[in-house]
């Protein structure tokens, strides 16, 4: 017999878990998408007293190359975390990105 639970329903009880199970929780946070997902979902569990924020590390890796949008959201969300009691760590690692097609020539 299949239990019918729906996906938020399911990653809600693995936070549960994760949070029951672990002293300290590192979540990575990249401003994008999912990690907003994660980010909203995380952030409503604390504030309804579900998961606890102490024990809560986010995790962001400044390249330095990110768009001046997406360091906003994170500043945003940096706020939030760090107003309910949670942990945010904001490492700067300067990274050199290039595509490949820099490296193509015209005959190519």
């Amino acid at each position: 017999m299949r239990i019918k639970k729906s996906v938020y329903d399911v990653v809600q009880n693995r936070l549960e878990r994760i949070f029951s199970d672990f002293d300290n929780v590192y979540v990575s946070f990249s401003g994008g998408k999912d990690s907003l997902c994660l980010a909203h979902l995380v952030l409503s569990m604390i504030t309804a007293g579900e998961i606890s924020a102490k024990q809560l590390v986010v995790i962001f890796i400044d390249e330095e190359a990110i768009f001046p949008c997406i360091e906003e959201v994170v500043k945003t969300w940096r706020k939030k975390f760090l107003m309910v009691g949670a942990r945010f760590r904001w490492y700067c690692l300067e990274v050199r990105h290039f595509s490949c097609f820099n490296q193509l020539t015209a005959d190519e």
